[in-house]
């Protein structure tokens, strides 16, 4: 995978904080492409538009008047219909575009096990894009953290699904695989990515080298992929009950694990971010860790085909992209330049470069 020349440098608004870790990319039905960018501290996603690279509008989302607590994240559908999650409940609603709520979907009423850990989060900084398949919507269980003194991890589902037509939520049955020595308490990282290629959910689990495919989440299959560049990660446990800002986020920043998975349509690929491990950054505090947890240091994509045989791998240097912020269209795909210890980091502007595949020639 090879840079090209072709950047993007979005001039964002003052409201738009541009180290999101919850951005959506779609494309509407006349073929126009967006980005859009959770503004939590508003209540409100703004729309960039990827052609001209300029502010298109802004949508607020009235919370007293929906009758909502805290937005957690969104998410935009193929078809272009606007969903996001909130926080205490657990909501998942349907929005119009004037902001008002056209369905709502209680999530805290499935699974007794499953509440102390509901979460339904759509981010991009873990790739957990939305999918609704034959009118089901398919809600991840999302949690980064997780602590053996609660729930056993092995009764934690990985998705639940929403009934369109009934509204029936439902856990769905298949559970998270062990990532972590159970006798070693502590706070251990859970985080997964997962997509949805037409056909099967494929999922890449942080501490995991192989891939979990499922059609009918009753069952795993499992395919090796490893990285030449991150040969293991070491899930220990995170011992932070006396632990500052500081030293919690350079465990983040530093820690090696396999990172997103994205299903490229187009060339009917998928590629898979590997974060290797970091040494510490100064600039780390209790207010910017998740803006140095964006930009990571050295990375691999891993390259695979359709089945989930790997055709490549392609390493990237610390300092350079931040490449949990990313988006892919037919031109390929776009890393943001956005990293927070580039010299030439600004905030105010969203910079994207294009990487495409680079085949060797006979």
């Amino acid at each position: 995978m090879a840079e090209t020349s072709s950047v993007k440098r979005i001039v964002v608004d003052a409201n738009t904080n541009c180290m999101s870790e919850n951005i959506c990319y779609y494309e509407d039905s006349l073929g126009g492409e967006y980005i859009t960018i959770l503004d939590k501290l508003s209540n409100s996603i703004d729309y960039y538009r990827l052609d001209s690279c300029v502010f298109s509008h802004r949508l607020t989302i009235d919370l007293q008047k929906n009758n909502l607590t805290e937005l957690l994240s969104h998410g935009i559908t193929e078809r272009g219909e606007l969903f996001v999650t909130t926080i205490m409940p657990p909501l998942l609603c349907k929005i119009d575009s004037k902001g008002d709520v056209l369905e709502k979907y209680e999530l805290n009423s499935a699974d007794s096990v499953a509440q102390t850990f509901l979460n339904v989060n759509y981010t991009s900084s873990n790739y957990l894009p939305i999918v609704i398949e034959e009118s089901k919507v398919y809600c991840p269980i999302d949690f980064e953290t997780y602590s053996l003194w609660e729930e056993n991890f092995e009764q934690i589902p990985l998705s639940m699904a929403i009934d369109t037509t009934t509204g029936v939520v439902k856990r769905l049955p298949l559970n998270y695989p062990i990532m972590f020595n159970k006798e070693e308490r502590g706070v251990h990282i859970c985080s997964h990515s997962r997509i949805f290629d037409g056909e099967r959910f494929v999922y890449s689990f942080g501490a995991l080298s192989d891939l979990y495919v499922t059609q009918d989440f009753k069952a795993f299959e499992k395919y090796t992929a490893e990285s030449i560049y991150l040969k293991q990660v070491n899930n220990k446990p995170f011992h932070g009950a006396s632990a500052t800002p500081y030293e919690y986020g350079n465990y983040l920043f530093c820690r090696a694990e396999y990172g997103n998975i994205l299903y490229d349509m187009y060339r009917e690929l998928y590629y898979r971010f590997c974060y290797l491990e970091s040494q510490e950054a100064e600039g780390i505090n209790g207010n910017n860790y998740l803006e140095y947890c964006l930009s990571k240091g050295r990375f691999s994509i891993q390259i695979f085909d359709k089945k989930l045989n790997m055709l490549g791998e392609t390493l990237f240097e610390s300092k350079r992209f931040a490449p949990r912020i990313f988006f892919l269209n037919e031109s390929g795909l776009w890393l943001s330049e956005n990293n927070v210890e580039r010299d030439d980091f600004c905030d105010d502007t969203l910079i994207f470069r294009c990487l495409k595949i680079e085949y060797e020639s006979n």
